[in-house]
């Protein structure tokens, strides 16, 4: 399982970032991962209304299921 996060920052203000964890998740695979990561990507350029510098990542879930 894969939980889907970014890192984003304003090209303006590229020390200013905020850091978002995907709540849809987890995800079985990594591919689905990573396409979550551009969903919420193309979300906070969108709520932004500038560019934005993203750091995305898919962070694999160690815990065990029972």
């Amino acid at each position: 399982m894969f939980t889907a996060m970014i890192i984003a920052c304003l090209s303006t203000a590229p020390d200013n970032c905020i850091t978002f964890v995907d709540e849809l998740g987890p995800y079985d695979t990594e591919k689905l991962c990573v396409v979550r990561t551009e969903e919420i990507a193309q979300a906070a350029a969108n709520i932004a209304g500038q560019p934005v510098l993203v750091k995305r990542n898919c962070m694999k879930d160690e815990s065990v299921s029972l």
